[in-house]
């Protein structure tokens, strides 16, 4: 591409591909390419850039820009301190991430996020916390969790919204607390939150391991109010169940993708509510 010698075109390419995660890596090589050709970063790339590394873990190329950050005189707001802890975030979810190497980032999350609270200008906001609390998900650390990063919320007054749930469910799913996740997606509902996709599809798994039919057919009416659709590995599970009630099969007709006794046009026998054998 022949870009003009200026970062607002690699501003916007960076943006675009870094907002997606299989297309983060090649936003971080713009980043590059414009940092060879000398063109000099601003605040609007370093956001961007961060939002891309945080999508693949790279956290070699953020501690780099944050060296040429400080080179430029160019502070960090809000965007980029959420940014770089979702970084980490991302590098503990790297396949085969050791603990050590998790704790390091984690130590690395807490010393910028101490950072963040001695700046004035900059207010505690919910992502932020959300941000810390993925970081310590992602490297599963459910101890620091309750016993450090929960308490957040309540110290700044900040409400929990939809991703503080999606990311607790996250975790406790990875722990197989069941009686947790019902008692969280509870909470979601109960506050008037909108269950992600996620959410639901966490609740929809612990429902499933359960075998709760009355839990199932909760979950796949959020979806099909929210007009989304469970993940294809759920559904293809679910659609083939051995004994699959008569809610259950009305409830997947609702969706585009069927599987299994789901997808039958004709009309088998189905057992009663009370079983769900998968």
């Amino acid at each position: 591409m022949n870009f003009k010698q200026t970062c607002l075109p690699y501003n916007a390419v960076i943006k675009a591909l870094g907002s997606r995660k299989d297309y983060a890596a090649e936003g971080v090589n713009f980043y590059h390419q414009m940092v060879n050709r000398q063109i000099l970063p601003d605040s609007d790339t370093y956001v961007a850039l961060f939002k891309a590394c945080s999508m693949i873990g790279d956290v070699k190329t953020a501690y780099n820009a944050l060296i040429q950050m400080k080179e430029q005189n160019i502070a960090l707001n809000v965007y980029m301190y959420n940014g770089l802890l979702r970084t980490y975030a991302g590098a503990c979810a790297v396949p085969y991430c050791s603990a050590e190497i998790k704790e390091l980032y984690v130590q690395d999350a807490w010393k910028l996020f101490k950072q963040l609270q001695t700046t004035q200008n900059i207010p505690m906001n919910v992502n932020i916390l959300n941000s810390l609390l993925l970081v310590h998900t992602k490297a599963d650390m459910k101890d620091k969790i309750e016993g450090l990063v929960l308490p957040l919320y309540e110290k700044y007054e900040i409400k929990r919204d939809t991703f503080t749930y999606q990311h607790l469910m996250e975790m406790y799913l990875a722990k197989r607390e069941m009686d947790t996740i019902v008692k969280l997606y509870g909470v979601l509902k109960s506050e008037g939150l909108e269950p992600s996709f996620y959410c639901m599809n966490y609740y929809l798994e612990m429902a499933m391991r359960l075998q709760d039919t009355n839990k199932i057919v909760e979950v796949l009416e959020d979806f099909v109010k929210s007009k989304k659709e469970p993940k294809p590995y759920l559904l293809k599970k679910l659609g083939h169940a051995d004994d699959m009630p008569d809610r259950v099969y009305l409830l997947l007709q609702e969706f585009q993708n069927k599987y299994g006794f789901a997808a039958d046009r004709v009309k088998r026998h189905r057992a009663p509510d009370k079983y769900l054998n998968m």
